[in-house]
């Protein structure tokens, strides 16, 4: 079975990293982890980068919803 854990994410700067830690601890990760931005205006996007860089070995994908 595959796992797809979508997030969405708005302006989550200071809770992000917390979130993506908590899924990469779980006992059975997800497979894919799907992340919706939409719209944010802080450091949010540069978080999940950051943490996308240090995470390669899963599949991390940052996707942008224009619309509220």
């Amino acid at each position: 079975m595959t796992i797809a854990l979508v997030i969405p994410v708005l302006n989550a700067r200071d809770t992000i990293q917390r979130c993506l830690e908590s899924v990469m601890n779980q006992e059975r990760q997800a497979d894919e982890i799907i992340l919706v931005d939409n719209g944010s205006t802080d450091k949010t996007i540069a978080l999940i980068e950051s943490f996308r860089a240090q995470n390669k070995h899963c599949s991390i994908i940052l996707l942008h919803e224009k619309k509220r």
